[in-house]
C-alpha cells in the first residue's frame, strides 16, 4: 500500500503542470562558486622539513533567456585558477662541506577562462520533467607556469599557452521542482575540439603542437548535475 501510494505521489509531482518557466520572456541564471586551499607540513628529524600549499578557485556564472516558448539562448563565462607551492629545507643527502644546507621550491600556477554561447531546447515528457539538447561553441585560453629553483639561484621556468575552438551538443533532462527552480542533468557530449599548444623551457625552446578531436562521450565521466533559476518577467 505504501509503494503504490510513493509511486501515487511521484506520478503527480511529474504531471503538475510548469510550463510556465519555457516560455517567452524568462530569463535564467545558474552558475558555480568554488574554493578550495589545503596547507601542509612535514618534519623530518635530523634532516629537514617540508611544506605546501595548494589553491583551487573556479568562478562560472551563466545569464540565458526564452527567445521564443522552449528555445533558450544564452552564454556563460568560466575562470579557473589552480596554484601549488611546495618548499623543502634541510640538509643535502650529499653533505658538501661548502653548501650543506639546502633549499629547494616548486610551482605549479595554472589559469584558465573559457568563454561560451549556447542554445538549448527543451521538450516536456510530463508537466514538470523535460528534456532537452544544448549545441554550444566557444573559445577556451589556459596558461600554466611552472617554476624551480634551489637555493635562490637556480630557476628554471616551463611555460605553456593553450588556445582550444570547441562546439558540442550534448543531451539532458531538467526537473521543474519550484516554480522558479529547476534541477538539471547533462548527458555526455557528442563534441570537435581544434587544439592549440605551445610549450617552452630553457632547455627544448618552443615546441608548437595542433589537433583537430571529434568526441563521442557518454561516459559517467562526463555526467554533471545543476540547479537553474528561471525569473519569469
Amino acid at each position: 500500500m505504501m509503494k503504490r501510494l510513493l509511486l501515487f505521489v511521484f506520478v503527480t509531482l511529474l504531471s503538475v503542470n510548469t510550463r510556465a518557466q519555457t516560455t517567452k520572456g524568462t530569463i535564467t541564471f545558474t552558475g558555480t562558486l568554488a574554493h578550495w586551499q589545503v596547507k601542509h607540513r612535514s618534519e623530518f628529524v635530523e634532516q629537514g622539513s617540508m611544506f605546501g600549499r595548494i589553491r583551487t578557485t573556479t568562478l562560472a556564472p551563466s545569464i540565458g533567456g526564452f527567445v521564443k516558448d522552449n528555445l533558450e539562448l544564452g552564454a556563460i563565462l568560466y575562470i579557473y585558477q589552480d596554484n601549488h607551492e611546495d618548499w623543502w629545507e634541510g640538509f643535502r643527502l650529499d653533505k658538501p662541506i661548502d653548501h650543506p644546507w639546502d633549499e629547494t621550491y616548486s610551482s605549479y600556477d595554472e589559469h584558465k577562462i573559457d568563454y561560451r554561447v549556447y542554445a538549448r531546447q527543451y521538450k516536456y515528457l510530463t508537466g514538470k520533467l523535460a528534456a532537452h539538447f544544448t549545441l554550444s561553441a566557444g573559445i577556451s585560453n589556459r596558461h600554466l607556469k611552472l617554476t624551480r629553483g634551489r637555493n635562490v639561484n637556480e630557476i628554471v621556468d616551463h611555460k605553456e599557452e593553450e588556445t582550444n575552438f570547441y562546439t558540442a551538443l550534448s543531451p539532458g533532462l531538467t526537473y521543474f521542482a519550484l516554480k522558479n527552480l529547476g534541477f538539471s542533468a547533462n548527458l555526455g557530449a557528442l563534441s570537435y575540439t581544434r587544439h592549440k599548444f605551445l610549450s617552452a623551457n630553457p632547455d627544448f625552446g618552443s615546441q608548437p603542437y595542433k589537433s583537430n578531436v571529434v568526441k563521442l562521450d557518454f561516459s559517467s565521466m562526463n555526467v554533471n548535475f545543476g540547479m537553474t533559476y528561471f525569473l519569469r518577467k
